[in-house]
């Protein structure tokens, strides 16, 4: 989904309303979380049952992810498909995977990622 896209599903008005709210910024989210975590360590970033992480604690897992990405050769712009379980709530551009494929010849499922 290209920029033109993804603004398109949005009315101008939208769209000024959540830039002077705030809500969209021209900032990539990672640099965003780096704000975060500089600012509020110590807040709670995200919940999972009885699990908490800290925004520090995320950046720092961020991070982590990235770096494992790069270190399989995975760049900038390029797609990476997350297989992720019960996702119920899907937001952005998701695609789900079929649970039973947890192999790496999974990504011939979706020939656009461009991994073949």
């Amino acid at each position: 989904m290209n920029e033109r896209q993804l603004y398109s599903a949005w009315s101008d008005s939208e769209r000024e309303h959540y830039r002077q709210n705030g809500y969209w910024v021209d900032q990539p989210l990672g640099e965003q979380l780096r704000q975060w975590a500089i600012r509020q360590p110590t807040s709670i970033a995200l919940v999972a049952g009885k699990q908490h992480l800290s925004y520090a604690g995320l950046d720092s897992l961020a991070d982590r992810l990235a770096a494992g990405l790069a270190a399989r050769g995975i760049r900038s712009q390029d797609n990476v498909l997350l297989q992720l379980p019960k996702l119920h709530w899907p937001r952005g551009n998701t695609v789900r995977s079929v649970p039973s494929r947890r192999t790496p010849d999974s990504c011939h499922a979706w020939p656009e990622s461009g991994r073949h």
